[in-house]
């Protein structure tokens, strides 16, 4: 098994990196590290709470795909 994952996410003009796990304590995602365009970012520095929304319904997608058999 994989610690942490990595999901590359395209948005309009910008490229989010974002590498992830799933914490077993609360069984959600937690963003580990993100960057857009190549620099340190933050999810809650994201404004547009429809990017967000997209960030981690991506995320979830993400883990399921690499994760179930």
């Amino acid at each position: 098994n994989k610690m942490t994952l990595t999901q590359t996410i395209e948005w309009e003009n910008d490229i989010y990196i974002v590498e992830y796990v799933m914490s077993i304590v609360s069984n959600t995602i937690k963003i580990v590290e993100m960057t857009k365009n190549g620099k340190f970012h933050r999810l809650n520095w994201i404004k547009n709470a429809d990017i967000r929304e997209l960030i981690l319904k991506a995320l979830e997608e993400s883990y399921d795909e690499q994760t179930l058999p």
